[in-house]
């Protein structure tokens, strides 16, 4: 809301702007790694952007190598319980690595490789959630309904209510196809795919 902007770039790092002009970027070294990752996942909550929230790829052993908390916008970071370590099964995270704050509550947020996991206390432990299906991708908050969560995933679209987050979820797949592509070559005069 104040016109900063965070920027997660892959190997590199984290950057920020006060302002997002193109010369404005510094590089965010205040605690978070610098080196050794791959992919980064960062979110903000919708309604307390001082709440920040970053995810590291480690890909020397193909989980997350770390979970941060800012509370000043990204400035300065916390290193947080990391969902690999905390029972939270979250291989593959140069594919599946969602994560995501409460529109309203910053310290809940929700994480997905997998597997799907929330934290009530800004990552500070991990409790599982119902298994929908693997490879989660993205997720946000229900505008209407504060219980509600939107997750999307490798077996389409499914709502999650908080208070039963870790019993069940509600499949909203009807009539929705989805695929996906793997693997793929060139024609051999490379003009069509």
């Amino acid at each position: 809301p104040d016109g900063s902007v965070l920027a997660a770039i892959h190997s590199l790092g984290i950057y920020y702007s006060s302002n997002g002009d193109p010369a404005s970027f510094t590089e965010v070294t205040s605690g978070i790694p610098t080196s050794g990752f791959q992919r980064i996942q960062t979110a903000s909550c919708k309604t307390n952007p001082n709440y920040v929230y970053a995810m590291y790829e480690n890909p020397a052993s193909d989980a997350i190598l770390s979970f941060w908390q800012s509370t000043d916008q990204g400035v300065s970071w916390t290193e947080k319980v990391n969902p690999s370590n905390d029972g939270i099964n979250m291989p593959y995270p140069w594919y599946c690595m969602m994560l995501f704050v409460d529109d309203n509550l910053p310290q809940q947020v929700i994480v997905g490789g997998v597997e799907i996991a929330v934290s009530f206390n800004g990552g500070g432990g991990w409790v599982q959630g119902w298994n929908s299906h693997a490879d989660y991708h993205v997720g946000f908050s229900d505008p209407l309904n504060p219980d509600y969560y939107y997750i999307g995933n490798d077996g389409g679209v499914h709502r999650y209510d908080i208070n039963y987050f870790s019993a069940t979820s509600y499949e909203l797949n009807d009539g929705y196809n989805v695929t996906q592509f793997y693997a793929g070559c060139f024609f051999p005069d490379s003009l069509r795919f």
